[in-house]
């Protein structure tokens, strides 16, 4: 029966939801069957069209977005016995949210890939040091998002930690995340940074970071690690720069500073490394 109403919705254009008992029942069923091609099959396609519903809200390329779609389906694939397991009595919204969990999950790990590419060090050595090792395993989802969320919040605050004017702070986290993300150019878009923050207030342009660190990496960045940030923001607005000073800053500026920030970057790892 369950077979039957599956394939009925599929030739209805795919309206059944992953979370649904005629799916779970479906997907139970033949789990275990020798030859389960076919079924594999319309469970990438439901896999297939939530993820491409979620993956509208982003400007990304289609092989990008086949690459998410693609490492969605197979995590699901590695989660699927012990999710079967144990959500017999699970609610149609609760497997459903258990599906998208997993998309947007492989969404956040394409945005934090990105995101070392811009933030972390070329040189193998440095990258040992902060991003994952290849012989990690995690096998509870929740753990594996929690650890990849603790190394980009590592990379921020060590980017915060620069001794540089906080202006260039913001505008480099916005050129080499926010920027070189949305638009997928590898040396970030200064001129599209600049017309972001030129004419705004420091602690204007620090809630606009804020908001497209959330939005564009899907990790709530907590204060604690732009502590140094809003300390070279208040220092300087109590100090030197009284007020709230308005922010002027050209595209040459910030390409130049954000280079110069990559090499102490680069410079600060290294001589971490040396230490261990």
């Amino acid at each position: 029966m369950a077979t039957k109403q599956v394939n009925n919705s599929r030739k209805a254009g795919l309206l059944v939801k992953f979370g649904l008992d005629t799916t779970y029942e479906y997907i139970k069923n033949n789990i275990g069957a020798q030859d389960n091609s076919k079924w594999y099959d319309y469970l990438y396609k439901i896999i297939e069209n939530d993820a491409l519903s979620v993956l509208s809200e982003y400007k990304l390329q289609k092989a990008d977005k086949d690459d998410i779609i693609q490492n969605a389906q197979l995590s699901v694939t590695r989660y699927l016995v012990s999710f079967v397991l144990k959500s017999s009595e699970y609610s149609v919204y609760q497997r459903n949210a258990w599906l998208r969990k997993i998309i947007k999950s492989r969404i956040n790990d394409f945005f934090r890939e990105k995101s070392r590419q811009y933030l972390q060090p070329v040189d193998e050595a440095a990258k040992a040091l902060i991003i994952q090792p290849a012989s990690a395993n995690f096998t509870d989802l929740a753990d594996e998002q929690a650890y990849f969320e603790e190394q980009l919040i590592g990379a921020i605050e060590r980017v915060c930690s620069i001794n540089t004017t906080p202006e260039k702070i913001i505008a480099f986290l916005l050129n080499r995340v926010s920027g070189s993300i949305e638009l997928s150019r590898k040396n970030g878009s200064p001129k599209d940074v600049a017309k972001m923050i030129n004419g705004k207030a420091i602690d204007e342009a620090f809630q606009i970071l804020k908001m497209k660190l959330c939005c564009i990496l899907s990790v709530s960045v907590p204060d604690s690690a732009l502590y140094e940030l809003i300390k070279k923001i208040d220092d300087d607005t109590s100090g030197s720069r009284v007020g709230s000073f308005i922010i002027s800053i050209t595209p040459r500026s910030i390409a130049d500073s954000s280079y110069w920030i990559s090499r102490k970057l680069n410079k600060e790892i290294r001589e971490d490394i040396k230490q261990l």
